[in-house]
């Protein structure tokens, strides 16, 4: 009887403590920044979107969605999304809360245009003819 007492009482102190943890949590306001990722053919699945410069980040799902939560109400922030194959794309000065961010991506080129024409970086017919100050860069790298 005694142990069964002691048990009752631990299971009320226990409830009461989560009960008062509960309502103690965390009182700032949070606001979610939501919207799609999307390329020249339509939404981007699994695009990973970030508030710039924080560890705050999410992946789009099979419809380019997105949700950023737990973010300051009324304080700007750049929103950036990227995926493999692609260029980095970004909004900047979005206010939290906000529902209709689109950020749009870039595939960039991943194989060379068959029709260049090689030219060499120096001699008359070159670079250097026309852009010697970029070429002296270029070459001194």
């Amino acid at each position: 009887m005694r142990a069964q007492l002691t048990l009752i009482g631990i299971a009320i102190i226990f409830s009461t403590g989560l009960v008062v943890l509960s309502c103690v949590g965390d009182s700032r306001a949070t606001a979610i920044v939501s919207g799609e990722v999307r390329d020249d053919a339509g939404p981007v699945a699994d695009a990973t979107v970030r508030v710039q410069a924080t560890t705050n980040k999410t992946l789009t799902d099979a419809e380019g969605r997105f949700a950023l939560t737990g973010l300051s109400p009324g304080t700007p922030i750049t929103v950036s999304a990227w995926k493999h194959t692609y260029y980095c794309a970004k909004a900047e000065g979005i206010v939290p809360p906000a529902g209709d961010v689109v950020l749009t991506l870039r595939h960039y080129q991943t194989n060379d245009n068959p029709d260049y024409e090689w030219m060499p970086p120096t001699g008359e017919e070159s670079c250097a003819s026309c852009k010697a100050g970029v070429t002296e860069i270029w070459l001194g790298n």
